[in-house]
Order: C-alpha cells, then sequence, then structure tokens
C-alpha cells in the first residue's frame, strides 16, 4: 500500500488530499482511501490495521486467482467428425 499527497489546484500539497493506494508490482493500482488533510492530520492506528489487513486479503485473492489462471490447460483443437 502506498500512501501518497495530492495537491489541490492552487492550494499546494499542504492543503491538499492524503490518498491509500494498493499496489501489486507490474500488475495494477487501485484507490482505496483518502480525506481532504484540512478535514483530518491521518488516519486512525485501527483504520491503518484495517487497511493492511484489506491488502493482505486482496493480494491473497490475487494470488490465488493467478494460480488458478496458471494451471488451466486448454485442450488443443480437433476437427469435430464427419455428421454425414
Amino acid at each position: 500500500m502506498i500512501r501518497q499527497r495530492i495537491a489541490r489546484p492552487a492550494k499546494g500539497k499542504s492543503s491538499g488530499f492524503r490518498t491509500m493506494i494498493l499496489c501489486q508490482p507490474d500488475t495494477r493500482e487501485g484507490f482505496v482511501y483518502g480525506f481532504a488533510k484540512n478535514e483530518r492530520a491521518n488516519i486512525t492506528q485501527d483504520e491503518l490495521a484495517m487497511l493492511e489487513e484489506f491488502t493482505a486479503e486482496v493480494r491473497a485473492a490475487y494470488d490465488e486467482s493467478r494460480e488458478r489462471r496458471r494451471s488451466l490447460t486448454i485442450e488443443p483443437y480437433t476437427t469435430p467428425p464427419e455428421l454425414f
């Protein structure tokens, strides 16, 4: 998970947004959570723990899906028997 600050137009990063982004190396990234820094300073320890747990669950599901795709075997195409 990456924490990233995003600047507000004409305001800069200090009054911008904080975001949490899930990353799987060499694959996809996904926005998970964000908030305006003028509304709150940071996430709580409980929120961080929940996001880390969620990240682990997503990573495990991705790995399982990847393994299933690797284990699929594709039968070679054969010409169907003549019907007549």
